[in-house]
């Protein structure tokens, strides 16, 4: 027998979104397709996902699990004591994560953090929750539910956590090194340490260097390390001729086998003319791991996980 998305959505707990983040990432729980390009699923992967989801929800990692075969997973959760799949809910939630936001309870939008990491692993954590539950904060700022103070809030809380994500890589001196750093006048922000977390998940090194970094010394810790990359981020509503000079010299100082990227919000002409100085323009986290692959010459690249 085969089922459709939304029945294996209703037995699993798990939502039609963090399915497809799973079959993205995962081969082992990859749905099957019906005539008209729709997901259909197998009995044998329906028990799978609801294995999955309970082991989910107490803690393990879906990255160690997802490519196990049934037998091994339903060994797994003997130890559980659940009465009925469908009672399990390890859905990351963003209406649980605003009602924490609104009553500024840290705890709980932290261990819904936590919930999102388990669930979509740290390499889908930022596109798939963190961003979108920032874009929903803000389009609530200034209605009755919330105030600039509760972005505030949230952003702080994420700061705090996605650096929890971010320990030093062990094991392997030949990773491949990213230097992050924000030119002077410019302060590092939230975009930057999600990029950090992506690219440690994604199994290279992120060396963060911080806020207000000369150019000469991103050059010369670029080259000390031996770094295959380079992220320069800046915030401004204006046309901040100091960050483009700070940024343009980066790329002209350093060798064209390093890519150096740009990404942030600045206005339209500064962003153009900072293209022209040869960076690369870095989208979204898709984006940075896709032209991380097609740019790391003369090393084989990590396997994205």
């Amino acid at each position: 027998m085969q089922y459709p998305q939304q029945v294996v959505a209703h037995k699993t707990g798990l939502s039609a979104n963090i399915l497809r983040a799973w079959e993205r990432r995962y081969a082992g729980i990859a749905a099957d397709r019906d005539l008209q390009g729709r997901r259909i699923y197998s009995e044998e992967l329906m028990e799978k996902l609801i294995l999955l989801s309970i082991l989910v929800d107490q803690g393990y990692r879906i990255g160690d699990l997802a490519d196990r075969p049934n037998k091994e997973l339903r060994l797994l959760t003997e130890v559980f004591d659940h009465a009925h799949p469908k009672e399990i809910i390890p859905n990351p939630s963003f209406e649980r994560a605003l009602t924490a936001i609104k009553g500024f309870d840290d705890i709980s939008l932290w261990s819904e953090l936590e919930r999102a990491t388990s669930v979509y692993g740290r390499l889908d954590l930022i596109d798939s929750f963190v961003f979108p539950l920032i874009h929903r904060v803000k389009d609530l700022v200034g209605t009755n539910e919330l105030v600039e103070v509760h972005l505030f809030f949230l952003r702080t809380t994420l700061r705090t956590f996605l650096s929890t994500l971010l320990a030093p890589i062990t094991g392997d001196p030949q990773k491949p090194v990213v230097v992050f750093a924000y030119p002077p006048g410019q302060s590092w922000d939230l975009g930057g340490i999600a990029s950090a977390v992506h690219i440690h998940a994604a199994g290279w090194h992120p060396v963060i260097l911080g806020s207000a970094i000369p150019a000469e010394q991103v050059v010369s810790i670029t080259v000390q390390l031996n770094a295959r990359a380079i992220i320069l981020s800046a915030e401004t509503d204006t046309y901040d001729t100091t960050v483009l000079n700070e940024v343009v010299r980066v790329r002209r100082s350093i060798s064209s086998e390093v890519v150096v990227f740009f990404g942030g919000h600045v206005p339209e002409r500064l962003l153009k003319d900072i293209l022209s100085g040869g960076l690369v323009l870095l989208r979204n986290m898709a984006d940075l791991r896709q032209q991380l692959e097609n740019n790391a010459r003369g090393m084989q690249a990590p396997e994205f996980r």
